[in-house]
């Protein structure tokens, strides 16, 4: 598992991402091949895919059908055009 690219000190990763008690060894992948990765990725890609599957979740419904308490602040931007889709392939709030 890798940390976050963030993490400059090799010797702080093993320690960063320690959270409820929860022990997560990493290695400084941005050091050894100068690239970054984001070990959420897989994860929210796999929970995504089986609740579509499941047909719990509509990947081109407006995300906002999907916030339980929170809305996004008030803007010019429509933000009943951000759809699950376009958050996943980090799109959402590009123009095309």
């Amino acid at each position: 598992m890798a940390c976050h690219p963030s993490l400059r000190d090799p010797a702080l990763a093993w320690d960063h991402f320690s959270r409820a008690g929860l022990r997560v060894a990493c290695i400084s992948v941005a050091a050894e091949f100068g690239l970054g990765i984001a070990a959420t990725k897989p994860v929210t890609a796999w929970a995504m895919h089986n609740l579509t599957e499941e047909k719990l979740v509509d990947l081109d419904a407006p995300i906002e059908d999907y916030l339980a308490g929170w809305q996004p602040p008030p803007s010019d931007f429509d933000h009943s055009k951000v759809a699950a889709r376009a958050i996943l392939a980090h799109g959402a709030g590009r123009r095309r």
